[in-house]
């Protein structure tokens, strides 16, 4: 069979299956890694490429780390160490023989051990916080961002992009499932409204009647919403809303291309006013174009309108996170004690070993 002919049945959720396929290939795939490893460890041919890549590199300014430390290791050495240390370096490339699920009581059940992930482990790790955020990490890692699916409405032959939900409730699955991928889910946008509803027709039998029932869903996937959670962490900062608002009404600035790019090729004042960073709004821009895929289309006003209160939302999450985080280091330990963000004036202990810069 050829691979034209294999490509014929590929299957509507190819997410799972090919996360399938590379649980299948994983274990083979580390241990035949590790034999090239040991072939290369005895090729002075390899070696040499990535030496003359360094002494290349650098004198272009890259591995500035890694020069300083061979600058501080006696020439004879120097050989070894990009060796010895190259070959811990490219161990990083290697998918690991066991994954979390291969532990007992998963015994190489992937979707067992993401049932217990998504149902609630933190139990598991008692103080082991950054071990339970890598569990996270590496599970959004591997599902990425589903945000919006093609779906045919009308005419079988025209799509449009509409936003996937999850499933109603979890009864059956903690794990998020796609709607978007699902055969048995439709969607429908009421008129009036933009928001898209995810029908699910095949639903559990009601207990009452024993008729299939229709469940309707509205809920964002979950890691969806974590990855935007993380994403407008990291690209996060205040802004001004109300002085945006005014200058992208007085200015003639376009929201249809980059905003940084704008303000770098004016050579002049910000094109906001220096009322957000231009870097923001180009994260929030994007979000936008993304999630309204006929925002080009918009009028300038209701453009400048979704900006603002995109970034509106945007300082409330952050305020939120921030307080959140806080309270975590300092809060206080009773219910009713007074809490004050910010700098206090009194402390219970002195500060040690502060650098003062101000």
């Amino acid at each position: 069979m050829r691979m034209d002919d294999v490509s014929r049945y590929a299957p509507r959720d190819e997410g799972q299956v090919y996360e399938e396929l590379r649980e299948l290939y994983r274990p083979s795939v580390a241990s035949r890694m590790e034999e090239i490893l040991e072939e290369l460890w005895e090729d002075p041919q390899f070696f040499a490429e990535v030496k003359k890549r360094f002494e290349e590199g650098r004198l272009r300014g890259n591995y500035p780390a890694l020069e300083r430390v061979m600058s501080e290791i006696p020439d004879e050495s120097r050989d070894m160490f990009i060796v010895s240390g190259g070959l811990g370096a490219m161990r990083s490339f290697v998918p690991s023989e066991k994954a979390p699920w291969d532990e007992s009581p998963f015994e190489g059940n992937m979707d067992s051990y993401r049932e217990e992930l998504y149902g609630g482990m933190a139990y598991c790790f008692h103080d082991e916080l950054p071990k339970f955020a890598e569990r996270w990490l590496a599970e959004l890692a591997r599902v990425g961002y589903s945000g919006m699916v093609p779906y045919r409405f009308y005419n079988p032959e025209i799509t449009w992009p509409v936003a996937t939900k999850e499933q109603a409730d979890r009864f059956e699955t903690a794990i998020p499932k796609n709607l978007g991928m699902s055969e048995d889910a439709y969607a429908a946008v009421p008129d009036g409204s933009r928001q898209t509803l995810w029908l699910q027709l095949n639903g559990p039998r009601s207990l009452r009647s024993g008729y299939r029932e229709i469940r309707v869903s509205d809920k964002p996937i979950r890691t969806d919403m974590a990855i935007v959670s993380a994403m407008t962490a990291l690209e996060g900062q205040s802004v001004d809303v109300d002085g945006l608002r005014e200058s992208l009404l007085k200015r003639d600035v376009s929201l249809d291309e980059s905003l940084y790019m704008q303000e770098l090729e004016s050579r002049g004042p910000s094109p906001v006013g220096g009322h957000a960073s231009s870097l923001l709004l180009d994260y929030v821009l994007l979000l936008l174009r993304y999630h309204r895929p006929d925002f080009s289309y918009l009028p300038r006003e209701e453009k400048i309108g979704l900006l603002v209160h995109a970034c509106s939302h945007t300082n409330e999450f952050l305020d939120t996170l921030k307080r959140l985080v806080n309270f975590l280091e300092y809060g206080p330990r009773m219910a009713g004690q007074e809490w004050q963000q910010g700098t206090q004036t009194r402390m219970s202990r002195p500060l040690c070993c502060a650098t003062w810069t101000g």
